[in-house]
């Protein structure tokens, strides 16, 4: 298989592009053999379970994290009775790490979501 990445780099073939490609530009490249094009295209089917994966677990860690946090300042806030109303930067921060995971899995989802209804 690895022949092709020669070919794949001379075409200018990006990441995006074999996220859509199919058998018949696959043939066009010169990968003439139906055995490697279902290997490329089932490659690029973990790739894109294997991303949608680590995003969402990059989402769920950031939630506990958050959720942590908020449980942890409670706890020492019923123990502390401060009158202080001013959010933690620490409490900012996993905030915006939970924002930046939701959108970059919802971009991805988007995106999968896209080249599904464009085949």
């Amino acid at each position: 298989m690895g022949q092709y990445v020669s070919v794949f780099e001379r075409a200018g073939v990006s990441g995006e592009r074999l996220l859509r490609i199919s058998h018949a530009e696959l043939e066009e490249l010169g990968v003439s053999r139906i055995g490697h094009q279902e290997l490329i295209l089932e490659a690029v089917d973990l790739l894109c379970a294997l991303s949608v994966r680590t995003l969402a677990h990059k989402l769920g860690a950031s939630a506990k994290n958050l959720q942590n946090f908020i449980s942890s300042r409670r706890r020492s806030s019923q123990l502390e009775s401060r009158t202080s109303r001013r959010l933690p930067n620490d409490l900012l921060t996993s905030v915006v790490d939970l924002i930046t995971a939701a959108k970059s899995l919802l971009a991805w989802l988007d995106r999968l979501y896209l080249l599904w209804f464009l085949h």
